[in-house]
């Protein structure tokens, strides 16, 4: 998330990535991300399920980052 906030002086809503793969790397690591503790990959993995309350404070992080990355690139 936060490469596609630094690569251009513009805000990242007004400048989606420029090809399709950049986009779709990015789409694809997040589905996986969120995917694997549920396959079975995960028990070899160590990975246990995350409980829902966290997916959200994940997002909240998330969001502040992203927030705090396009207010310190326009100042």
């Amino acid at each position: 998330m936060i490469v596609h906030i630094l690569r251009t002086g513009k805000p990242a809503w007004q400048s989606p990535p420029a090809t399709a793969p950049v986009f779709l790397a990015t789409f694809l690591a997040v589905i996986v991300s969120l995917a694997l503790p549920h396959t079975p990959l995960a028990g070899v993995l160590g990975f246990t399920d995350l409980p829902a309350w966290f997916l959200g404070w994940v997002a909240f992080v998330l969001l502040a980052y992203a927030t705090t990355a396009e207010l310190v690139k326009r100042w």
